[in-house]
């Protein structure tokens, strides 16, 4: 007799509250960016590693409304952190003689903030058109280090990647892999392949 209370009780609350029953049943289904964010880094797998939350974190600044159906040119680099950060400076959309600096953090990004500049800067020539350095680029920068350093004795960590505009073109770092005993350099294609690799 109990066990048919219980049920005549759950159908009467699902009568009166439909909405309340459904939005139970679409709770594990729940897409929030943030807790996406969350999951990856419990994870623990290192941000450039991870080439859907670099898609991710490039699909929302192009979405951002200020850059909608508009091109976004790069002022200077791009860092991307392990703990799921980056920080990057851009060309106002409107305005070119204005800059200004973003950060993504929590898998989403923060609102700008105006960087002062001179005439000494240069804006024109330290530029690089994001189309040039897709944010999954930094995935093969990633790749690649992780292979060599598996040839150094005593690296174990992989230095933080960044993309500086040089001359409007993009060059990635790092350029250089330290041990205790030796030293490395390395050089990148534009789409962060390895273009070179030795000791000096």
């Amino acid at each position: 007799m109990a066990v048919s209370c219980n049920k005549l009780s759950r159908t009467i609350e699902k009568t009166l509250n439909p909405d309340k029953n459904q939005q139970s049943e679409n709770s594990t289904y729940d897409s929030d960016p943030k807790k996406e964010d969350t999951s990856i880094k419990k994870a623990e797998i290192p941000f450039c590693e991870n080439v859907k939350a670099l898609e991710a974190a490039e699909a929302s600044l192009r979405n951002l409304p200020q850059f909608k159906g508009k091109n976004i040119n790069i002022y200077r680099s791009v860092h991307f952190y392990e703990d799921y950060r980056i920080s990057l400076k851009i060309q106002h959309p409107d305005n070119p003689e204005y800059i200004d600096e973003y950060y993504y953090s929590d898998g989403k990004w923060n609102e700008p903030k105006p960087v002062q500049t001179t005439k000494r800067d240069k804006i024109e020539e330290n530029l690089v058109a994001l189309d040039k350095i897709p944010f999954v680029n930094a995935h093969n920068v990633y790749r690649s280090l992780q292979e060599k350093i598996r040839e150094i004795p005593d690296v174990e960590k992989i230095p933080t990647i960044y993309v500086i505009a040089y001359k409007n073109n993009p060059r990635w770092y790092p350029s250089s892999i330290n041990s205790p005993r030796s030293k490395y350099s390395i050089e990148f294609n534009t789409d962060g392949t390895l273009k070179s690799f030795e000791k000096e």
